[in-house]
C-alpha cells in the first residue's frame, strides 16, 4: 500500500509537485510521475492471454478516438478489475512520463470491476497525426498490469477530413498557426499581399475588396479558426489558424501577434508557423512546412485590449 499511496502522491522519492505542466498530456485529479509506464507490453490484437490476471483494465471507452492540440475536455472512461487502486496513462511516444489517478466505484453491473474516469487536456503544441494512449492498471504494493493501447488522431478542428492521420484525405492548400503556452489572449492578426487584414474582427479573406471578383470566391477563400472571445478561459485551445482549404492567392502573408488580454498570465511564449499542401502522388498527400517556424514572447503591460494589430513577427511567401 505504500508503493500505492507514494505513487498517487506525485512525491516518491521528493519529487516536486509542479512535475507534469509542461507535459502533452494532462489528467485532471491525476498525479505525474517521471518514467515509462508501468506494466508489461500490450498484448497482439488476437492474443487473449493477458484476459485470466487477476489485475487487468477491462475495457476502455471514449466518444471518439479524435482529440485537438490545445483541447482541455477530452473524456475516457473505463473499468479494471478491484485488485487495482488506480489507473496509470501516457502518450506512448510523447512527454517524460505518465499520470495516476485512483479507480473510482464498483460498477454493481460488472461484479468485481472498478470504474475509472480521466479528464485530459492537451498541450496546444501536440504533433499532428496518428498517437497511442496506453494504459496500465496499478495496485497497492506498485505492481502494474499488462499495458492496454487506445490509437488517437491528433488533429486540428477544421481538418473535417482526418487528413493528419490519413495521407489519402486532402489536407487543406495552406495554414498559417499561432500556438501560445498560457491562459492569455492572443490574437494572430495576417496582412494580405492587398494589403488587407485577417483578425477576429475580420475572420475571412472574402471581406478582402483587394481581391478580383474570382478570387473572392470559396476557390481562395482564408477562414480564421478558433479565435477567441474576449474573456479569459474561454478558449481552451490556446491557437488560431488561418486556413485555406482549396488555393491560397500567391504572394507575402506579414504576421502579427496581439496580446489582447494577459489573463494574469505574467509572461507568454508563442509559435508561428505555415505549412502548405505540397504534393499528390498516386496514393498519398503531402504537407511541408513553409520557412522556419518562429518563436517569441509577450509580456502581460502589452496587453491592450485589440486597441492595436500587435507586434510584426514573421511574413511566409506562398507560391
Amino acid at each position: 500500500m505504500a508503493a500505492y499511496l507514494c505513487i498517487l502522491a506525485g512525491a516518491c522519492a521528493g519529487e516536486s509537485g509542479t512535475l507534469g505542466a509542461s507535459e502533452p498530456l494532462q489528467v485532471t485529479g491525476g498525479a505525474f510521475k517521471s518514467g515509462a509506464l508501468p506494466g508489461s507490453a500490450p498484448a497482439a490484437s488476437d492474443d487473449a492471454s493477458g484476459m485470466a490476471d487477476v489485475l487487468r483494465i477491462t475495457t476502455v471507452e471514449t466518444n471518439n478516438n479524435v482529440v485537438h492540440p490545445g483541447q482541455a475536455d477530452k473524456r475516457i472512461t473505463g473499468r479494471a478489475s478491484d485488485a487495482g487502486y488506480a489507473i496509470a496513462v501516457r502518450f506512448e511516444e510523447l512527454g517524460t512520463g505518465y499520470w495516476v489517478k485512483p479507480l473510482g466505484e464498483a460498477d454493481s453491473a460488472y461484479p468485481g470491476e472498478l470504474s475509472f474516469r480521466l479528464d485530459l487536456a492537451l498541450a496546444a503544441d501536440l504533433p499532428l497525426g496518428p498517437q497511442r494512449l496506453v494504459f496500465s492498471v496499478i495496485d497497492g504494493h506498485g505492481r502494474a498490469s499488462r499495458q492496454q493501447v487506445l490509437t488517437m488522431c491528433i488533429t486540428t478542428r477544421f481538418d473535417r477530413n482526418l487528413s493528419a492521420c490519413d495521407a489519402t484525405q486532402k489536407p487543406p492548400a495552406a495554414v498559417i498557426s499561432l500556438t501560445w503556452d498560457s491562459d492569455a489572449d492572443l490574437d494572430l492578426v495576417v496582412r494580405t499581399p492587398t494589403g488587407e487584414l485577417v483578425d477576429a474582427r475580420h475572420p475571412s479573406t472574402l471581406t478582402d475588396p483587394g481581391l478580383s471578383d474570382a478570387d473572392r470566391g470559396a476557390q481562395y477563400q482564408g477562414v480564421l479558426y478558433g479565435a477567441a472571445s474576449e474573456s479569459c478561459g474561454s478558449d481552451a485551445t490556446r491557437r488560431e489558424d488561418l486556413v485555406w482549404a482549396n488555393e491560397v492567392p500567391a504572394g507575402e502573408y506579414e504576421v502579427f501577434v496581439n496580446l489582447f488580454n494577459a489573463c494574469g498570465a505574467a509572461a507568454t511564449f508563442f509559435n508561428v508557423s505555415a505549412t502548405v499542401r505540397s504534393s499528390h502522388d498516386e496514393t498519398e498527400y503531402h504537407v511541408s512546412p513553409l520557412g522556419e517556424p518562429v518563436l517569441g514572447q509577450v509580456i502581460a503591460p502589452q496587453a491592450n485590449g485589440g486597441r492595436s494589430d500587435g507586434s510584426r513577427i514573421t511574413s511566409f511567401e506562398f507560391p
